[in-house]
Formats: C-alpha cells, structure tokens, sequence
C-alpha cells in the first residue's frame, strides 16, 4: 500500500492476497466474490501457465494492475479453455462458489 501523503510504500502488517488475484475494494473488506476473483486468476494461470500481466511482477507494478482491474482491463481470455468462466469471476457474476463450480463441471465434461 502506498502512503498518500508521501507516496511511499508502507508495510501495514495486514495480510491481502497478491493485486494479480486481488478485487479491488477497501482494504479488509472479504466476500464470495473477492474470493471468486482470485479463483478467476488462479484458473487463468492453471490453463494458461502464466499469471495475469507476467510483464508486471514487481511490488511496484501493484499499483498498475490494481488499476487496470479497476477499470475491467484483463488478460484477454477468448480463446482461453475456461475463459468465460475466468472472465465471469473477474467480473463478478458469480453470487457463490457453486454457480463457479457448476459452470467448471460442464467445462471438464467438454475434454
């Protein structure tokens, strides 16, 4: 996190998944779709074999990738197995772990 005043990164103590698999929102604020979130990223990096923006790995990079999932800019994920399903968690369209599951289901029946 970056102080505001300073613009200096501050260690807080508090303990957040990494930008490339965190929703953007208030800090300490969890939910099913945070969570579902960072299962989109962790699908995307399991098929593709790379996490989202593998150009931007450094702790100074965070900023960037927060801001571009702020904005819905993602990997793109068209002609990715499982990219409706990646592209569903980042957008937030699951309400619950099961809807993700059941969708992930009927993908594993398609190979």
């Amino acid at each position: 996190m970056k102080d505001p005043l300073t613009g200096s990164i501050v260690v807080t103590g508090e303990i957040t998944e990494s930008s490339k698999w965190r929703l953007p929102r208030e800090s300490g604020v969890d939910s099913a779709k945070s969570d579902l979130f960072a299962v989109g990223s962790t699908i995307y990096e399991i098929i593709g074999g790379y996490e989202p923006f593998p150009e931007l790995y450094s702790i100074l990079d965070d900023e960037v990738i927060e801001n571009r999932f702020a904005v819905a800019q993602f990997p793109d994920v068209h002609n990715v197995p499982g990219g409706k399903i990646i592209r569903k968690c980042w957008h937030q369209q699951y309400e619950v772990a099961n809807e993700c599951l059941a969708d992930l289901i009927v993908l594993e029946g398609q190979f």
